[in-house]
């Protein structure tokens, strides 16, 4: 595995269970964010610039069955998160261990950086076959971030996947959505 970078502990302001009528209406809610940050702001990558303003869409989004989404940069690279669903469950995120951009080959479904929580930490898991080009230092002294704003600030890195159509077979938010079930209140 490759070399992991660990965070400071923050507190994260309170998530609350999401409810099977907010989640049909999440597209229709998120509104875009400017990103376009460097290596000073907070990204540590290999080449240019975000700048896509329509990565923070989750109608735009591909997911993974255990809750990442994939934003397709370009015909070459991939961005990845954490879904608003996923993190809701997960609860408020202490603290993220990020694996450091090089050349290590990752595959689908291996463990490649940490998200801890109040309630538990858990593996972030590659959603595809590939490499780590640039990851999103700001969430190692804000990991609250993937709380606050899972499909934009709250980015996790940036991958070169090995075949494209890897990431075209996942799905998209509808039917994301539509298998998870959904939370019973807490007592």
């Amino acid at each position: 595995m490759a070399k992991i970078k660990k965070s400071t502990v923050k507190k994260a302001s309170p998530v609350k269970p999401v409810s099977k009528e907010k989640k049909k209406t999440v597209a229709a809610q998120r509104k875009p964010t400017d990103t376009k940050e460097n290596e000073k702001d907070g990204v540590l990558k290999k080449d240019d610039k975000h700048g896509n303003k329509d990565m923070f869409d989750p109608a735009n989004l591909r997911f993974t069955p255990t809750g990442e989404w994939i934003f397709i940069k370009d015909r070459t690279t991939i961005v990845v998160g954490l879904s608003d669903l996923a993190q809701g469950r997960l609860g408020e995120i202490t603290s993220v261990e990020l694996t450091e951009p090089d050349d290590h080959h990752y595959e689908a479904e291996e463990e490649i950086s940490i998200i801890e929580s109040l309630k538990t930490s858990t593996y972030f898991h590659a959603p595809v076959a590939g490499v780590v080009t640039a990851i999103n230092t700001r969430l190692l002294s804000h990991p609250e971030l993937i709380n606050t704003d899972a499909y934009g600030e709250g980015w996790l890195f940036e991958m070169a996947p090995d075949d494209m159509d890897d990431v075209n077979e996942l799905m998209d938010i509808y039917h994301y959505e539509s298998m998870i079930p959904e939370e019973t209140e807490e007592e």
